[in-house]
């Protein structure tokens, strides 16, 4: 990535996260301070009910919102520790077998617990047995790097190694199927879906969960604020009284400020109004369109190149986003809970696979 373009959109993840946080601190504060004490007047029980009502959605959020950063770093490819290979060099046409084959040798080790990894980003290019015990290895190697032309070519395409594992063109490490490289994170990520700007993170194999229970939760938090904010304006806002609903729409909330006919505190929350319907709408859109992923077995990138690069049952799918006790997911965050898989190894594994 051109470092004026990365420059951009580093700014553009700045002021991402920075409207998340100001709003997240506003909605709370008006929440908990005025808008629910205003619609529950007098009604003590009703008062502490939508107290905890917010405080229970928007904890959820923020948990959530941690453990997509906690949970990031175990998604990161990383090249075998005791590697002796440099993948950035290329192997002449004479020893290319044996490069590739010492690269995958060194690259093995253990890995005994799928349902509950731990450090999985270090295990991936480890975790090639299966994939160097093939029968056909070496006709696959020869078949795939001829020359060092062929390789020198990698320079600008990729190319696949085996079992849809792919040296990666930018951190040349070898990346498994369905990863992907991120520009602004610099390194490879598994399963990589995109880059959320609103945390700052890769969303990929371990924290899609968390990814998809933030957008419902801020969805929630918004919609939630919407419905008091509104409230609360049709009691304290007089120019509904002869505008209606006009006088939601910036322009006409300015002159009824402008012109002295209503308070400045009214005119903010007529913004704050907006901010929550904003943020609302990309709450619901961002978690149906993950759900929607989910369902369809994809990533955002499979999704828009109209691949299907993996096909489970809709079991199989759920379970591989959310683990086998996904209800627990959408009402408590749970960095405990384990994970179906490795994020590397993909049963019903189409071949069809384009590089990086």
């Amino acid at each position: 990535m051109k470092g004026k373009a990365e420059t951009v959109l580093r700014i553009i993840s700045a002021v991402c996260q920075f409207y998340y946080a100001s709003y997240s601190a506003t909605s709370l504060y008006l929440g908990l301070t005025l808008t629910i004490p205003e619609y529950c007047l007098e009604d003590p029980n009703l008062l502490q009910f939508m107290t905890y009502l917010m405080l229970f959605v928007f904890g959820n959020m923020m948990g959530n919102f941690f453990c997509i950063i906690y949970k990031s770093k175990l998604s990161i490819v990383k090249p075998a520790p005791n590697a002796s290979a440099n993948f950035a060099q290329l192997p002449t046409t004479n020893t290319t077998q044996d490069y590739l084959s010492s690269s995958l040798s060194a690259s093995e080790s253990t890995y005994s617990n799928a349902f509950h990894p731990k450090n999985s980003g270090t295990l991936l290019n480890n975790n090639l047995r299966e994939t160097q015990n093939q029968t056909n290895t070496e006709n696959t190697l020869d078949s795939d790097f001829k020359s060092k032309n062929q390789l020198s070519n990698y320079e600008r395409t990729g190319v696949e190694i085996l079992g849809g594992w792919q040296r990666c063109k930018d951190c040349f490490v070898l990346t498994p199927p369905r990863g992907k490289h991120c520009p602004l994170c610099k390194h490879c990520v598994l399963k990589r879906d995109h880059h959320c700007y609103f945390v700052g993170h890769c969303i990929g194999f371990h924290n899609q969960r968390f990814f998809v229970c933030f957008c419902l939760y801020g969805g929630l938090g918004g919609l939630y604020s919407l419905w008091l904010t509104s409230h609360y304006l049709r009691v304290h806002y007089e120019a509904l009284q002869t505008w209606g609903r006009l006088a939601y729409v910036g322009p006409f909330a300015l002159l009824h400020w402008a012109l002295g006919y209503t308070s400045g505190a009214n005119l903010g929350m007529v913004m704050f109004w907006w901010w929550s319907l904003v943020t609302s709408l990309m709450g619901c859109c961002y978690c149906f369109g993950q759900i929607l992923l989910v369902i369809r077995g994809q990533t955002k990138w499979e999704f828009f190149q109209d691949k299907f690069t993996y096909r489970g049952t809709l079991t199989d799918n759920i379970q591989s986003v959310f683990g086998r006790y996904w209800p627990i997911c959408f009402f408590l965050p749970a960095p405990f809970l384990g994970y179906v898989g490795d994020g590397a190894n993909w049963d019903n594994l189409f071949s069809d696979w384009k590089t990086h």
